[in-house]
């Protein structure tokens, strides 16, 4: 829960510096943030593959299991794949956000100690 709402918070406040003047609407704070996610992503990425040595040996192999598949299919019949275009998004804004995200840390959550344990104190603005 913490990190949501840092991420929220994060987005929210990148999103009013970066619209000030800007006057863009919902659709734009969207890609925006969809940026953000990505840049931080991105960033968590390239910081794994940093720590951890290639092993190809140890590599995962997808195995597919056909009569799970006709499971669902049976419990579910309606379940539907949509697949679209990402059409309709702005560039610049999405690059924008990419940036902002590839700044993002997430700092540790402040703690205080009673005599009755650890108690966590957060700031929830929404």
């Amino acid at each position: 829960g913490y990190v949501y709402d840092f991420v929220r918070h994060y987005i929210e406040t990148q999103w009013n510096d970066y619209n000030m003047d800007r006057r863009l609407n919902r659709h734009h704070k969207t890609d925006f943030a969809v940026g953000i996610i990505e840049g931080f992503r991105s960033k968590l990425n390239s910081q794994d593959e940093e720590k951890r040595p290639v092993k190809e040996a140890l590599a995962l192999a997808k195995i597919q299991d056909p009569v799970l598949k006709e499971y669902v299919a049976y419990k579910y019949p309606h379940t539907i794949v949509l697949k679209r275009k990402t059409s309709g998004h702005n560039e610049k804004v999405l690059r924008d956000g990419i940036s902002a995200g590839k700044k993002l840390i997430i700092s540790e959550g402040i703690t205080e100690r009673t005599s009755h344990g650890v108690r966590y104190l957060y700031y929830r603005p929404f």
